[in-house]
């Protein structure tokens, strides 16, 4: 919720509302993804310990915050917080849809651009901002 806050977006506060939410305002594809395909600032939703049926049905209970090369941002409970960490191929394993955010096309540019996690516009073809002490 805070990285898309800082880019004017604001969802739900649980990972079934923002998955229904994601599917309202954006674009949800099935999972697990590839690394290769996923993009700062994309949403990986899985059932987790305790999931809850979505408007659609499916079984959503946790959500985390895609960071880039592999990094996941994702709130672990009252013992752990948030945390950033490395996802290896089985933690993408367990991820089952994929929300990717999308803003609308500003005046000066027709094509869309993605939020990312940093809360800034990906412009297609900039160099994105360095990821260096990020959490």
């Amino acid at each position: 919720q805070a990285a898309y806050a800082t880019a004017s977006a604001q969802l739900p506060r649980t990972a079934d509302q923002q998955y229904d939410y994601t599917r309202a305002h954006g674009q949800v594809s099935v999972g697990p993804p590839q690394m290769a395909d996923l993009q700062p600032g994309d949403l990986l939703f899985s059932p987790g310990s305790d999931p809850v049926p979505a408007a659609d049905g499916n079984p959503i209970g946790h959500v985390a915050l895609y960071a880039g090369n592999g990094v996941v941002i994702e709130a672990k409970g009252a013992a752990w917080g948030v945390i950033s960490t490395t996802y290896t191929p089985a933690n993408f394993a367990g991820v089952t849809f994929v929300g990717r955010l999308v803003a609308p096309a500003s005046a000066a540019s027709s094509a869309p651009t993605v939020v990312s996690s940093l809360g800034t516009a990906a412009v297609p073809g900039a160099t994105p901002p360095s990821q260096k002490g990020s959490a």
